[in-house]
């Protein structure tokens, strides 16, 4: 103040500064450039929305496929399972019709037969060679618990002359699952030293075999697991 007199800006010469008032509302937005935006985010929305149907499409295609060829595969397996194989014994004229784990029951009867015929008809000139037939199409573990109990018997036969002969009178055979049979058999053996005849016995022959892969030496496709 000078004399009373108040100072202005003009006196100080020096220039009033503007402040500038900040525009509210749709002022500050240009308008011109709102159509082309919209359009922008338009267009980014349909190419996201395309991309997931596409995404859609595909998984859905691959679940399609993926599911048709599961059930081909578990249609050839089933088919398979039921294709039929021929057995064909070397020594044997015709063929012996098979399914993967089973074989008709006049096959495992045929082979029983064999078996007891090996098993019980024996005189000092064949009991080594049936008793080692047989022991070729027992398990392992009966194998050595068969040749360990017949060698006292073996001797027998030879030093006394023993001749024995095994009737079958009745059987029965079980099919079990798996390629499992049971065999069950009245069988009356009579025996015989030096021509002489002692007298029979009658006895059960249980017998437990199961399907065994094709071998060319085998006659037959079967295995003995038990035999008492």
């Amino acid at each position: 103040m000078n004399g009373g007199q108040m100072i202005n800006e003009k006196s100080k010469n020096i220039a009033g500064k503007v402040i500038a008032t900040p525009k509210v509302g749709l002022d500050s937005v240009n308008l011109r450039q709102l159509p082309k935006y919209l359009c922008y985010r338009a267009s980014l929305l349909r190419d996201k929305m395309t991309l997931q149907y596409v995404l859609a499409l595909v998984i859905a295609a691959w679940t399609i496929q993926y599911t048709v060829d599961r059930f081909s595969d578990n249609e050839l397996m089933k088919r398979y399972r039921q294709k039929e194989f021929i057995l064909a014994p070397s020594n044997i004229v015709g063929f012996t019709p098979a399914r993967p784990q089973g074989v008709p029951e006049s096959y495992v009867d045929d082979a029983a037969n064999t078996f007891m015929g090996h098993l019980g008809n024996v005189n000092p000139a064949n009991i080594e060679e049936n008793y080692k037939l047989l022991a070729k199409y027992m398990s392992s573990e009966l194998k050595i618990q068969f040749q360990a109990e017949v060698n006292d018997w073996i001797k027998t036969v030879k030093e006394e002359n023993v001749s024995e002969i095994l009737k079958v009178m009745q059987k029965e055979i079980i099919i079990a699952e798996g390629g499992h049979y049971k065999l069950t058999a009245l069988a009356r053996r009579e025996r015989y030293v030096s021509s002489e005849y002692l007298g029979h016995s009658d006895e059960v022959i249980t017998m437990r075999m199961k399907l065994m892969p094709p071998k060319e030496e085998r006659q037959w496709h079967l295995q003995i697991y038990h035999l008492t």
